[in-house]
C-alpha cells in the first residue's frame, strides 16, 4: 500500500481539478470533463490506495438524500423533469469523483495544491494566447467553436473580453478566483504566480471578475494596508486607475440595467419576481432545472445566477435553502478566521451551483481545510 500511495503522484487530483477547470464547450470538452478526466482519477485512485474514509460515504448518502427529497418535491409542479434528471446526474457524478479522490487514504493538500497550480497553468496559456491573438494579431481564438462547439460570449459591443477556454469571462474570473483561494489557503501566502492569474482576471473585462480580484487583494493583504497608511493609498490608486480603464463599460453597463437591457443582470430580478409570484417554487424551489435557451423563459437564467445563499433558495425552497444556508455560514464561523470568510465569499458571488465540478471542488476543499489543523493553526 505505501509503496502504491507513493507511486500516486497527485496524478488523481490532477485530472479531477482538471475535469473541473477546462469546461471546454463543446462535445470534446464534454468528453474529457465529464468523462476522461473524471475515469482517469477516480481508476488512479482506487488502483493506488484502495480506500476511503468513511466521512466521505456518509457525506455522498446525505448529499444524495438531500437531491433526492428535493427531486422527489419539485417533480409534482415543474415542467422540466428531463432536465433535472440530467442535472442531477451530473451533480452527483460530479460529487462522487471528488469525493473518491478528496476522501482516499491517499490524499495530500500538497498533491492537491499540485494539481491547483497544473489546472492555473493551463488556463493562463489558453487564456493569454486568447487575449493576445486578438489585441496584437486581430483574431478572435475561440476555442469552443474551433472544437465544435457554439463559441463563446467573448463581447460586449465592441469591446472583446477573454474568457480563455471558459464560455463567458464571469466563468473565467470566478473558477480563477476560486483556484487562487484555495491556493491562497494551503500556502498561506499569494504567490507571484497568482498575482499574474488575479492580473489575467482584470484583464477579462468583466465586472464581477473586478470586484472579485480587488476584493480578494485587498482582504488578503489587509494587514499590510492597515499598518502601513502608504500601502492604503497605493491601493486605492490601483482601485481609481482600474475605475478609469473601466469607466465606460461600467457606465454601459449601469445605464442597460437602469433601462432593464442588462440581460445578466435585470434577469435576477426577473427570477427573484417569479418565486415570490409562484408560492410552489418559492417554498419547494425548482431544484436542479436549470436554463435552456431553446424551451425556458429568460428569467429562468437567473435561477443559478443569485450567488451560493440565493441559489440554495431556488434550488431547495425558501424553508430548506435557509436552513442549509444556516448551517454553512455556521460551518464557516467554526473552522475559519474572518479573512477566511471573506475570501470564500468572495468566491461564493459565482461558485454556487452543483451541476458544475467546480462547485465540488470548492466545497470539499472548505471541508478538508476545516479539519487540517496546520491550516487553522495560523492566524494568516
Amino acid at each position: 500500500m505505501i509503496s502504491r500511495e507513493k507511486g500516486l503522484g497527485g496524478y488523481n487530483l490532477i485530472f479531477c481539478v482538471l475535469a473541473a477547470f477546462l469546461p471546454l464547450g463543446s462535445n470534446i470538452g464534454v468528453l474529457f470533463s465529464w468523462g476522461v478526466f473524471p475515469v482517469l482519477a477516480v481508476l488512479i485512485t482506487l488502483y493506488y490506495t484502495r480506500s476511503m474514509r468513511l466521512e466521505g460515504v456518509f457525506v455522498f448518502l446525505v448529499i444524495v438524500i438531500l437531491l433526492s427529497i428535493n427531486y422527489f418535491i419539485t417533480i409534482q409542479y415543474i415542467d422540466y423533469t428531463i432536465r433535472v434528471n440530467k442535472n442531477i446526474c451530473l451533480a452527483l457524478i460530479g460529487c462522487f469523483y471528488f469525493i473518491v479522490c478528496f476522501y482516499s487514504e491517499s490524499f495530500t493538500l500538497r498533491n492537491l495544491n499540485k494539481a491547483i497550480t497544473v489546472a492555473l497553468v493551463v488556463n493562463f496559456i489558453f487564456f493569454m494566447l486568447q487575449f493576445l491573438m486578438y489585441y496584437i494579431g486581430n483574431f478572435y481564438l475561440d476555442y469552443g467553436q474551433m472544437t465544435g462547439g457554439e463559441g463563446g460570449r467573448n463581447f460586449s459591443n465592441e469591446l472583446f473580453r477573454a474568457s480563455g477556454i471558459f464560455s463567458e469571462p464571469a466563468e473565467y474570473c470566478s473558477a480563477m478566483i476560486c483556484l487562487v483561494s484555495i491556493k491562497y489557503f494551503i500556502e498561506k501566502s499569494l504567490s507571484r504566480f497568482s498575482l499574474l492569474i488575479l492580473i489575467t482576471v482584470m484583464l477579462s473585462f468583466s465586472v464581477i471578475g473586478l470586484i472579485q480580484a480587488i476584493a480578494f487583494l485587498f482582504i488578503a493583504n489587509f494587514r499590510k494596508i492597515y499598518k502601513r497608511p502608504l500601502n492604503l493609498i497605493l491601493f486605492c490608486l490601483i482601485c481609481f486607475t482600474a475605475f478609469l480603464i473601466f469607466k465606460d463599460y461600467l457606465f454601459e453597463r449601469y445605464d442597460l440595467f437602469i433601462l432593464g437591457q442588462d440581460g445578466s443582470n435585470n434577469t435576477k430580478i426577473d427570477t427573484i419576481s417569479f418565486f415570490i409570484d409562484n408560492k410552489s417554487y418559492l417554498y419547494g424551489g425548482a431544484g436542479l432545472m436549470g436554463y435552456d435557451l431553446y424551451s425556458m423563459p429568460l428569467f429562468f437564467q437567473g435561477l443559478y445566477d443569485l450567488t451560493f445563499w440565493g441559489a440554495n433558495v431556488t434550488i431547495f425552497g425558501l424553508i430548506l435553502g435557509l436552513v442549509i444556508n444556516f448551517a454553512f455560514f455556521l460551518f464557516l464561523l467554526l473552522n475559519f478566521n474572518a479573512k477566511k470568510i471573506g475570501i470564500i465569499l468572495i468566491c461564493l458571488l459565482k461558485i454556487n451551483v452543483m451541476i458544475y465540478a467546480s462547485y465540488w471542488f470548492f466545497i470539499f476543499s472548505l471541508i478538508i481545510l476545516a479539519r487540517d489543523k496546520t491550516i487553522n493553526s495560523s492566524g494568516h
